[in-house]
């Protein structure tokens, strides 16, 4: 019982206002529900990332250095379900993100911590670039920088789901 009311003080020390962005702290707090229309910061980000959720739903804004800060997390082996943890995000959520850069399979340990350099080296030493579609602006994706695809998956999809044919 004494759990629940601490809990309950907790939220009610929460700023009502939308416009305030929230700790990580405070937003997990917040059920998903509560968290719509809201910004927060994520946790454990090196460039003080924020994420809005939608008002009418459960979808987030991303925008660009959030998708390189997934990447990187990728890159560095860390476990989905802390990046999705660190995020206030679903793990079904990180896994469409994820795909929608094109992220390559992970093989190896994932840790539960994100260290930067690990991505640095891994990305380096796999000689990996992040690369705008030349086919659809706006759309980047990562590639290995020799031999790697020009044309993006999200791009190829639209193009056979609208016409019904392989781009």
């Amino acid at each position: 019982m004494q759990e629940a009311e601490i809990l309950a003080e907790k939220r009610g020390a929460i700023p009502a206002d939308p416009k305030v962005i929230l700790t990580w702290e405070q937003a997990s707090l917040l059920t998903p529900e509560e968290r719509r229309g809201r910004t927060w910061y994520i946790r454990h980000s090196l460039n003080r990332l924020k994420l809005t959720a939608h008002k009418g739903g459960y979808k987030v804004r991303w925008h660009e250095a959030a998708n390189i800060e997934i990447a990187y997390r990728h890159f560095a082996f860390q476990s989905p379900t802390e990046i999705a943890r660190d995020f206030l995000i679903s793990e079904s959520a990180l896994k469409s993100q994820s795909s929608w850069e094109q992220l390559p399979p992970r093989k190896g340990e994932k840790t539960p911590w994100f260290i930067s350099a690990k991505a640095e080296h891994y990305i380096a030493e796999h000689d990996y670039i992040r690369r705008e579609c030349l086919c659809k602006a706006g759309c980047f994706f990562w590639t290995t920088r020799k031999g790697g695809d020009r044309v993006s998956r999200r791009y190829r999809r639209s193009v056979a789901a609208v016409h019904g044919i392989a781009a």
